[in-house]
This record gives structure tokens, sequence and C-alpha cells, in this order.
């Protein structure tokens, strides 16, 4: 990968002003997020670059299905995870830092 910046879609750029001018805070790129998709024990990531990316390190790329539906949310919101062209969950975030 290059070190060439990374471009956010609009919809992404328009979600995080609306959530900034509320107050709130959103996960964004170097965001620890604790996460919990339906069924499942609760997780804890960073959000980072897909250069950084670790799974062992618990470091999820912007790249990822979950990390993009993560982005530009706030505590207490369900995000629908797209998994595969067919598939799909739901996940809950319980925490940013």
């Amino acid at each position: 990968m290059s070190g060439a910046p990374r471009i956010l879609p609009p919809q992404m750029v328009q979600r995080l002003h609306r959530a900034m001018g509320r107050g709130q805070r959103v996960v964004g790129i170097g965001s620890r997020v604790e996460v919990e998709v339906r069924g499942e024990l609760p997780e804890q990531w960073q959000i980072v670059s897909p250069d950084e990316a670790d799974v062992r390190r618990r470091r999820l790329s912007t790249a990822s299905p979950l990390a993009r539906a993560l982005l530009g949310h706030a505590v207490g919101e369900e995000v629908v995870v797209q998994l595969t062209v067919a598939g799909h969950c739901a996940a809950t975030i319980l925490r940013i830092d």
C-alpha cells in the first residue's frame, strides 16, 4: 500500500459532520471501540489505516466491513455490517475511547 492519503466517501463526511454538530463522540480513525455483534461476546478494536491493520493486536483496517460500518457512529447506535453480497449482521457500539 502506498502512503497516499485516503479520501472518505461523501456520505461518511456528512455523517461525521452531523454527529460532531450534535456534540457526540463518534468512531473515527484511531478510535478504540467496544462492539457487540448479536449473539457474541463484546470485542474491542482500534480503527486504523489499512497499512497499520493487525488482527492479532486488535487493530482493524478502515477497509474492513466492520470498520466501514462503525465509522461516524456513536455509542448506543446499532450498525449493519455487510459481510458478503448476501449476508449481513448487526453490531452495537458499547464504548468509544
